[in-house]
């Protein structure tokens, strides 16, 4: 177990990088099925959010910026999920390029909001 927290300790603001390029690839190699990995990712972002908020260190961290960083990942995951609702399979299909587009905002957001909440986490300890 210290082990664990030794290496989320070095790599925390990094998963948000690792996470970016996971995307990139998925965008490169299978953009049909773009949409799940946009909603996951979003999810996950919101969700370690979230338990940082309510669960882990509530009284000692900002926050506000949290919530402003949970915000638009939450705005990502609805706009996902309606996506996919309208089955964005098709190449040529208009929601694949609304699809791609989230996957680039996504793409940019993933490291800033993994190093804002690693550096959130870093002060609450």
């Amino acid at each position: 177990m210290n082990t664990l927290k030794k290496l989320d300790k070095m790599f925390g603001k990094y998963v948000g990088i690792a996470f970016s390029l996971l995307l990139i690839w998925i965008f490169k190699n299978d953009p049909g099925n773009l949409t799940y990995q946009i909603f996951f990712m979003s999810l996950l972002v919101s969700g370690f959010i979230f338990r940082e908020l309510v669960v882990k260190h509530k009284n000692k961290i900002n926050k506000p910026l949290l919530i402003c960083v949970m915000t638009p990942n939450f705005i990502i995951v609805i706009t996902a999920v309606i996506l996919q609702l309208l089955n964005p399979t098709n190449e040529a299909n208009q929601y694949m390029y609304a699809t791609r587009v989230i996957a680039i905002i996504l793409i940019v957001t993933l490291p800033i909001s993994y190093w804002i909440l690693s550096t959130e986490i870093e002060k609450a300890r």
